[in-house]
Parts: C-alpha cells; sequence; structure tokens
C-alpha cells in the first residue's frame, strides 16, 4: 500500500520498514503493533527486534530515510549537480522535475504517515523537522538568485518560499503521470506560473491587488 524507499529496494530491514509504513498508512501508528508488523513480514517479533529495538525506531528511520533521501537528491539537482547549469532558471526547472520524479518513484501517504510524527520522543521529532527544511533551503536559495531583492525581504522570503514548495508538493495527491499530462509538461507549466509571479513588480508590495488580473 504504502512504501518509502526506491519500488526495487528490498532488503529485510527495508521489508520492516514498507511492510510498517503500510501498517501504520492503514490504522495508525498507535493501533499497529509489533506482532502485526512481525506477521506482515511472515517472521517473528523477534526477528522485527533484531533491526529495531522499538515500534517508535521504525517509524522514526522510515521517516528519517525518506526525509535525508529526498533531501540528498534535490541537493544534487538544484546545485546544478545533475543538470551541468548553474542558472537559477535552469536549476529551478530541476527541483521541480526531480520533486516530481520522486512522487513517482515512491508511494507515500505524507499527511498520514508524517502525522504520525507526534508519538515520537521530541528530540526526533526536532531532528526530522530540521531535515523537512533542507529542500525548502534549497528552494529558497533558487528563488532568491531569480529574484535578488528578496534578499532584503526576509519577513516575505520564506512564506514565498513556502508557497512555492507548497504547490510543488502537494501534486503527489492528485499528479498521474501516465496521464494526459506528463511530468515535463507539468514542470514546464510550473516553471512559467513562478517565475511569472517572481517577475511581478509588485510581489513584495502589501496592499491590494485589484486590477491584477488582466493587467499587463
Amino acid at each position: 500500500m504504502v512504501g518509502v524507499r526506491s519500488k526495487d529496494h528490498g532488503d529485510k530491514r527495508q521489508l520492516i520498514l514498507d511492510n510498517a509504513a503500510g501498517l501504520f498508512a492503514l490504522q495508525g501508528f498507535n493501533k499497529t503493533s509489533v506482532a502485526e508488523i512481525s506477521r506482515s513480514c511472515n517472521a517473528s517479533k523477534a526477528w522485527v527486534y533484531h533491526y529495531f529495538s522499538t515500534k517508535e525506531d521504525i517509524l522514526f528511520t522510515l521517516l528519517r530515510d525518506f526525509l535525508v533521501e529526498v533531501s540528498d537528491r534535490i541537493a544534487a539537482v538544484s546545485r546544478g549537480k545533475k543538470t551541468q547549469s548553474e542558472q537559477p532558471a535552469d536549476r529551478l526547472r530541476a527541483f521541480i522535475r526531480e520533486c516530481l520524479q520522486i512522487y513517482d518513484d515512491y508511494r507515500i501517504n505524507y499527511p498520514f504517515l508524517f502525522n504520525e510524527m507526534r508519538y515520537l520522543p521530541q528530540k526526533q521529532q526536532a531532528e526530522l523537522r530540521s531535515i523537512e527544511r533542507r529542500p525548502v533551503s534549497e528552494l529558497e536559495a533558487i528563488l532568491l538568485a531569480l529574484r535578488p531583492e528578496l534578499a532584503k525581504a526576509r519577513s516575505r522570503r520564506r512564506p514565498l518560499t513556502l508557497l512555492v514548495y507548497g504547490t510543488i508538493n502537494w501534486t503527489y495527491t492528485w499528479f498521474e503521470p501516465e496521464g494526459k499530462l506528463d511530468a515535463d509538461e507539468l514542470t514546464d507549466m510550473a516553471i512559467r506560473l513562478i517565475l511569472r509571479g517572481l517577475c511581478d513588480k509588485h510581489l513584495l508590495d502589501p496592499g491590494p491587488i485589484e486590477g491584477i488580473i488582466g493587467a499587463t
């Protein structure tokens, strides 16, 4: 049902994580026992405990592993390592395209699984939140390169970044790569939307928005 690693990743540790993720998504972290996880793996509880000391450890590991891999992949493309281009528009395109590829490579119930984070110790939650912020910082750096004036708009820069990231991130709920619109076309649409918005000379201005539609 739900996996948090690459579809073809199949080691024993990952078997536990994948099955636990499915159970957590289906019935919740609290209602899932280690015994159920072990049965789903056709193994014993002792076998599960050989890899993870607690059920919380399983949840923390599956979320951390996913976040670290996503962060590393996005960092690699957004800094121009994969595209061989340091132009900010190319980096933005690579960022968006990699996000869409991640959603296609992985099957993740984001809202539910990350909502279960509340059952983890505060220290582990803080570590996960810190990793979650890495892609946002990568995107913020790209937007800053595209619109240098953002450097002086500290109170608006992060909210703007989160608006853009949220738009990209939420595509996992509705985008079908095999549908009429492919990932490259969607990336182009997103690029145009974001770049036109960033080029708006009134982007950072407070005040009324009347007259924006139809304005040139």
